[in-house]
């Protein structure tokens, strides 16, 4: 998590930096694209953390504040984001930006779903065969034991 403010803290470093020479929000595209990616890293990994087994089983883990005080600093980042993206973008930019993250965000999650489903098909295949290999095993066993007792007649 501390990696992923780092570079959002960085990402917004560089905008600023961009803004305050002068330079259109287009050069700063990478900055914002990484700003985007980490704060999305950070709302998975904390979702994941809430959903897994261990915090279901063991109850709340003491480091609820600590994410709570970094996801508030997310936010305060996201706000400065926004009024960078008002002020000094052409009119209407932030709301195209919530769009297009929009769609991104659901494009992100049908790929990881597909991906998520080309797995479940790796395996299953990975346990066909290995099903189809014990089975071929079980008949060879069984005929060179036939083979073996017949020899012994």
């Amino acid at each position: 998590m501390l990696a992923e403010l780092a570079i959002i803290n960085g990402a917004i470093a560089t905008i600023k930096t961009t803004i305050a020479h002068g330079h259109d929000l287009s050069k700063a595209a990478g900055s914002i694209a990484k700003f985007v990616t980490a704060e999305e890293d950070i709302r998975e990994r904390a979702n994941a953390k809430k959903n897994s087994m261990f915090s279901k089983l063991l109850g709340k883990d003491n480091g609820d504040f600590e994410e709570f005080i970094h996801l508030e600093e997310i936010s305060q980042k996201r706000e400065e984001l926004r009024e960078i993206l008002q002020l000094y973008g052409r009119p209407g930019m932030y709301n195209d930006w919530v769009k297009y993250q929009s769609e991104a965000r659901k494009k992100r999650k049908e790929a990881k779903e597909e991906q998520k489903k080309a797995l479940e098909k790796l395996v299953r295949n990975i346990m066909i065969a290995i099903l189809v290999i014990v089975i071929v095993s079980g008949l060879l066993v069984v005929a060179w034991f036939a083979y073996f007792l017949k020899g012994q007649q």
